[in-house]
């Protein structure tokens, strides 16, 4: 994939220092989000997906194979319709560590929480 010749559509992303933090905030809003690990070599994405941000993260923080990570988590409301598309870029972007199922649909090209905006 050419990342470099595709018009990316801008996200606000919303950066939490943990899990705990989000659900602490009350992200109820629908949209992606990325989880995250800071390295010596930069960020590395440990789960990229979809849906109701504050029960998804609610999920994941029980999951004790990234919360040993003690990861930090970055969040970004879109449009329902326009989900799909961006979790598939951002998978294929990011490749994060854990999951193996994106959607099947063709990738929608936006800003990474890891871009310098």
């Amino acid at each position: 994939m050419n990342m470099k010749n595709e018009a990316l559509k801008k996200l606000e992303w919303i950066e939490f220092d943990s899990l705990d933090e989000l659900l602490k905030e009350g992200i109820y809003r629908e949209g992606v989000y990325v989880i995250w690990i800071e390295t010596d070599v930069g960020q590395i994405a440990l789960y990229v997906g979809q849906g109701n941000i504050n029960r998804r993260i609610d999920i994941h923080n029980r999951n004790e194979y990234i919360v040993e990570y003690y990861p930090s988590v970055s969040c970004a409301e879109v449009n329902y319709g326009e989900m799909d598309g961006i979790e598939k870029y951002l998978s294929e972007k990011l490749s994060p560590l854990f999951g193996e199922r994106w959607p099947n649909i063709s990738p929608t090209p936006v800003n990474s929480p890891f871009d310098n905006n």
